[in-house]
């Protein structure tokens, strides 16, 4: 079984997530890399079409069914979403407060999925 680095999504509106997008697509080429990020999906997506990159995620979860079973089938860069901030309110070095609440979000379900045994 694959040992996950579980990672929470940072503040969504600073460069948290440029930076998770970046890490996992130079980590792509390692065989051994197997990572899970918590966060909001829609704000991902966003930070990568800005960055005209592509996501480096093999799969997108919901659930933690979905989870388990992105991990039974070797998945290796699972996005786990675990909010949503309205993309209208979202804004770079925007203070908002559904970000916060986001953040938090991402950090309890990071915490939630190490303790559940899939990562460290």
């Amino acid at each position: 079984m694959r040992t996950y680095t579980v990672l929470s999504m940072g503040d969504p509106c600073g460069t948290s997530p440029e930076i998770i997008i970046k890490t996992v697509d130079a980590l792509s080429s390692s065989k051994d890399a197997a990572i899970v990020v918590s966060g909001d999906a829609g704000i991902f997506r966003q930070t990568a079409a800005d960055l005209s990159v592509p996501l480096p995620f093999s799969c997108f979860a919901e659930t933690e069914d979905e989870l388990r079973a992105a991990e039974r089938e070797g998945e290796r860069f699972i996005f786990f979403s675990s909010s949503e901030i309205p993309l209208r309110d979202f804004g770079y070095g925007k203070v908002i407060p559904e970000a916060g609440e986001a953040s938090y979000r991402a950090l309890e379900k990071a915490v939630d999925i190490i303790q559940n045994g899939l990562g460290s």
